[in-house]
């Protein structure tokens, strides 16, 4: 079991492979999740396995469907949120409290 998770799923994404996931009870587990809602695709991540294999067998069954998700994915993540690394550098110095928020400052970033 890979514990780069997000990272596939990003790569996955950006080759215009679209990806579903069923979040697990660990950080690996949850990664894929947390990139394809920032992705914009929500709806890829199963709430259970009955629903994960729905979403599986859908997209394989609906080919015009998945060209269409497969044609616009590499863009769609390039501009999500997920791509926008100076938002989540501020957002994750801004985590790190009154330190954080001075260097996000000094560095011009938003927040």
């Amino acid at each position: 079991m890979a514990l780069l998770r997000g990272l596939t799923t990003c790569e996955a994404l950006l080759m215009g492979v679209p990806v579903i996931t069923y979040p697990g009870p660990s950080f690996a587990g949850r990664h894929s999740a947390t990139h394809l809602v920032n992705a914009g695709l929500a709806e890829l991540v199963a709430d259970s396995w009955e629903h994960y294999r729905s979403l599986a067998v859908g997209l394989a069954s609906d080919l015009d469907t998945l060209a269409t998700i497969r044609q616009g994915l590499r863009q769609q993540l390039k501009n999500s949120p997920v791509c926008d690394a100076p938002d989540l550098l501020a957002t994750s110095l801004s985590s790190c409290g009154p330190s954080g928020n001075a260097i996000a400052k000094a560095r011009s970033l938003p927040r």
